[in-house]
């Protein structure tokens, strides 16, 4: 919705046109929340090859406004947010750990 109507507003600024209120949203179908993904830390560090700490992989995952669940020392459950509807798996989790720590690595 913010950039739904932030678009609007700069449509109206550069056209000059007036900004009806209210909306209409159709959807094929409602997106659904997704169930809470499992990552475990042991994992995400054997498929990478790294030793990374899960405060790291947290702390990334939830600059991607995901929320992190605590299950015990190594293991967490995920939910990433209605509009990320690409994640689904642990291995989805892990690509973004990994993407997101090359573009700090290698800028």
């Amino acid at each position: 919705m913010r950039a739904l109507n932030r678009a609007a507003q700069l449509i109206g600024d550069t056209s000059g046109g007036t900004i009806c209120k209210g909306y209409i949203d159709q959807y094929p179908r409602q997106i659904k929340s997704a169930d809470h993904i499992p990552l475990r830390v042991k994992r995400v560090n054997r498929i990478l090859g790294t030793k990374m700490a899960a405060a790291s992989m947290i702390r990334i995952l939830e600059g991607l406004e995901m929320t992190v669940f605590k299950e015990d020392k190594n293991s967490y459950r995920v939910t990433p947010p209605t509009f990320r509807v690409d994640i689904s798996r642990e291995i989805d989790l892990i690509e973004e750990i990994v993407r997101l720590t090359a573009m700090i690595v290698f800028p």
